[in-house]
């Protein structure tokens, strides 16, 4: 077991981590969730490696220039 690991007991809460990744564009977000005080908060921040990853997966080589239309805000497909 690593040291970022912990084995829970039945029925106890631990922190829960996830990626969100949009199935249009792969722009990817990691989440954190935590209890406090009885009310559940979270975090959440652009997740540049797993945005690449899945830009790859999901635009092969044309990846690059997606990325880059992209973060530049310019979307053909939206135009009219």
């Amino acid at each position: 077991m690593s040291e970022n690991e912990k084995h829970l007991k039945a029925g106890e809460w631990a922190d829960a981590v996830t990626h969100t990744t949009c199935c249009d564009c792969g722009l990817t977000h990691r989440m954190e969730y935590r209890r406090v005080d009885g009310r559940l908060q979270y975090r959440a921040w652009r997740d540049e490696p797993e945005t690449a990853r899945a830009r790859k997966l999901l635009f092969g080589k044309h990846e690059k220039l997606v990325t880059e239309m992209l973060d530049s805000g310019d979307k053909p497909w939206l135009r009219q």
